[in-house]
C-alpha cells in the first residue's frame, strides 16, 4: 500500500481546512456514485498531489478495503 495514502488521510482527519477543500471541490462536481473514480480523480488525487502526497486510484481502492477489512 503506498504510505502517501495514509498519510493523506492523517492529515485529512487532522485538518479542518483540508476536509473542506475536499468538500468544497467534490461540491463543484456534479456527478454520482456511479462517476466515483472520475470524481476522486479530479478532486481528491489533485488535492492530494498539492500536498505532495502522490497516490493512485488502484492504491486509494487497497486502502479502504484495508480499513474496511480491519473495522
Amino acid at each position: 500500500m503506498n504510505i502517501d495514502v495514509v498519510r493523506f488521510f492523517e492529515k485529512y482527519d487532522a485538518d479542518p481546512g483540508l476536509r473542506q477543500r475536499l468538500k468544497d471541490a467534490e461540491n463543484m462536481y456534479p456527478g454520482s456514485l456511479e462517476i466515483r473514480d472520475a470524481l476522486l480523480s479530479d478532486t481528491m488525487l489533485p488535492l492530494a498531489a498539492s500536498l505532495g502526497l502522490e497516490f493512485t486510484l488502484k492504491e486509494l481502492r487497497a486502502y479502504e478495503t484495508k480499513k474496511k477489512l480491519y473495522f
